[in-house]
């Protein structure tokens, strides 16, 4: 993965119905956790060895993260991704990361149906959600919970 890209993943969610199970999974190298961040194929695997559950049988949610709207990036880091999660805007690359991470998922096994994309962008909605890349170091820290219920 490209080293541009480990502040530009998002948090994600699996589900595993059939063994009643759930998981959080930060895909995220700023959270500090992880030497290296994941990307959506390699959370799944790692929920699929430890739940020994079919792809297929996961659901998945895809959390608040900055929207295509707002996410500029520069040509090396828009060069990491597939042209269809590029967009040029006011002259200048934006990415979506959401769909990105759907596509990995749905190349991991789960029915894209079984995936479902929260549509706030954590930039330019400053007043709901907290973000380093608007507000830098004195920015607020979100935190995420999954349990079944």
């Amino acid at each position: 993965m490209h080293e541009a890209l480990d502040h530009a993943l998002e948090p994600l969610v699996g589900v595993v119905p059939a063994q009643e199970g759930v998981a959080g999974v930060e895909i995220d190298a700023d959270a500090g956790a992880l030497d290296e961040p994941l990307d959506a194929i390699q959370a799944v695997g790692m929920l699929r060895a430890h739940f020994g559950a079919n792809a297929s049988a996961m659901e998945a949610f895809i959390g608040p993260a900055a929207g295509e709207c707002c996410y500029e990036v520069g040509e090396e880091v828009a060069a990491a991704f597939a042209n269809q999660f590029v967009s040029i805007k006011g002259g200048k690359p934006h990415i979506s990361l959401k769909e990105a991470n759907r596509a990995q998922l749905v190349a991991a096994g789960l029915p894209d149906a079984s995936i479902e994309v929260h549509a706030g962008c954590t930039i330019h909605e400053s007043s709901v959600y907290q973000s380093f890349r608007r507000d830098g170091r004195q920015s607020g820290r979100m935190v995420g919970v999954a349990g079944l219920v």
